[in-house]
């Protein structure tokens, strides 16, 4: 017989060192990465104002000041910033499942699953991306939302935050549904009576981010502008245009007309197994939930459908599925988790239990599915990448490697 129960408090320690090796991981591929890596991990961050306004720049421009402040190299102060914005982010994950009560083996799959945290370290190339401040930036409002019964608190932080988020990193709006589902879920208690007071406020939270949006889609910037922002890295910065900062005066149109030129029916089924696999544990958590908005009882799949479908258009605009896919997991199940401790999910553990008896025979079997699940296989970054195989082993062991080969050097 198997136990499906798992102690929180066993838990939460295995979790604990999971997050620290994750830390340690991270914070040594950045910093070595900062040194002279040409992926987009760097090269994101440097965009900035000095060819003029442009989407993303906000956070290069402020790079550049403190560089010149402290007199250090721009490539030492994002590796800083991307150290801390890291190490908040796995910070606030473990505050956030703290708070998880009744783990079992599906929940454990979840949280594990590859589309998830250890992601960031499977696939490099994407650790400590602009997306770490909007993981955090939710993960904050969430504990805004559960902290105060007056909406007017987190709502005064989105009307501040969001605006600053969307000049740093503007495809936050596809994710903005989120946001609004779990305002909803915390304050609106009567869908029947609907309190219109309350979402008119909410809703003029986000006035200035679409005053932002408005000229982020209005700019006008070409290559020109490019070349210009490219000569000053270059001659002040002694830094080459690479990746990210090459791509500001591509339209939305051309990245269009290059998905759909070269998109395969592989890669389309290649992700649809994606999506399948990995968020199938999600599915089981919540087939057999409850799921009250409201007051009232509502199916919990058709929502999530809705939140999806603003994302459709950030896979049909940009090149990187595998992002977006690590994106969106983290948006779904933490959601998912924050309207379980809210009280509006109901999950029906015994039916958990009876699927982990009925499909797991015996612990054996169990074990090696979750290590297979878990660690046997992540996405790339572009939406042409294959499968990636065993990041459970490949992560350790390019760790370890890499550190013995920069001990000789």
């Amino acid at each position: 017989m198997i136990n499906n129960g798992i102690k929180e408090k066993k838990f939460f320690f295995y979790f604990k060192i999971y997050l620290l090796f994750l830390a340690i991981t991270g914070l040594y591929h950045l910093y070595y990465k900062h040194t002279g890596g040409l992926d987009s991990t760097i090269s994101e961050w440097m965009i900035n104002y000095k060819g003029g306004f442009t989407r993303r720049g906000l956070a290069g421009e402020i790079f550049i000041i403190l560089s010149y402040k402290l007199d250090l190299p721009i490539r030492y102060i994002i590796y800083i910033f991307q150290s801390l914005f890291y190490v908040v982010f796995l910070f606030l994950t473990a505050l956030f499942f703290q708070k998880i009560r009744k783990i079992n083996y599906i929940i454990l799959l979840i949280i594990y699953c590859p589309l998830f945290l250890i992601y960031h370290v499977a696939e490099l190339e994407i650790l400590a991306r602009k997306e770490i401040l909007i993981f955090s930036h939710f993960y904050i409002y969430l504990i805004i939302l559960e902290r105060n019964s007056n909406y007017i608190f987190s709502n005064i932080y989105l009307f501040i935050t969001f605006p600053i988020l969307a000049l740093i990193w503007e495809p936050i709006v596809f994710f903005i549904p989120f946001y609004l589902l779990c305002f909803i879920c915390k304050y609106l208690k009567n869908l029947k009576h609907i309190d219109w007071k309350l979402l008119i406020n909410h809703f003029l939270s986000y006035s200035l981010l679409l005053v932002v949006l408005y000229f982020i889609i209005n700019q006008s910037y070409s290559s020109s502008n490019e070349k210009l922002m490219c000569n000053y890295l270059k001659l002040n910065l002694n830094e080459s245009c690479y990746m990210s900062l090459n791509y500001l005066d591509t339209s939305i149109k051309e990245n269009f007309d290059s998905l759909f030129r070269d998109i395969k029916f592989s890669y389309i089924f290649r992700y649809l197994m994606v999506f399948f696999i990995g968020f199938l544990p999600l599915y089981l958590l919540l087939k057999d939930s409850i799921f009250y908005l409201g007051g009232i009882k509502l199916n919990i799949f058709k929502i999530f459908i809705i939140l999806a479908l603003p994302i459709l258009a950030l896979y049909m605009m940009g090149l990187d599925w595998g992002r977006w896919t690590n994106i969106s997991y983290f948006y779904f199940i933490i959601s998912t988790f924050f309207l379980i401790l809210s009280g509006n999910i109901k999950i029906n553990y015994k039916e958990l239990n009876l699927i982990t008896k009925k499909y797991f025979s015996s612990r054996l079997f169990l074990i090696l599915f979750f290590v297979i699940f878990c660690f046997g296989w992540n996405t790339k970054t572009l939406y042409k990448g294959d499968i990636a195989s065993i990041p459970g082993y490949r992560v350790p062991y390019f760790l370890i490697k890499t550190f013995i080969k920069n001990l000789k050097q």
